[in-house]
């Protein structure tokens, strides 16, 4: 797909500029440049199932009998 090939080199990637500690032992941040100029940026702590935010008993029956 031409579309994901141009956005695909576009995509930056580098590591977290300080770790916090334990549970928050995966963190991203995600920053968004449109071509207007608008910059979102969003940042998560921990990944969900971690420790910290595990998930619940239906978000796990769901993933189990998610269709593919």
């Amino acid at each position: 797909n031409p579309d994901i090939t141009k956005l695909r080199e576009k995509v930056v990637i580098s590591s977290y500029d300080s770790e916090p500690d334990w549970p928050n032992d995966r963190p991203a941040q995600v920053t968004i440049e449109f071509e207007d100029g608008l910059v979102l940026t969003e940042e998560c702590l921990s990944a969900k199932g971690s420790p910290n935010r595990s998930f619940l008993d239906a978000e796990i029956h769901q993933k189990i009998h998610q269709k593919r």
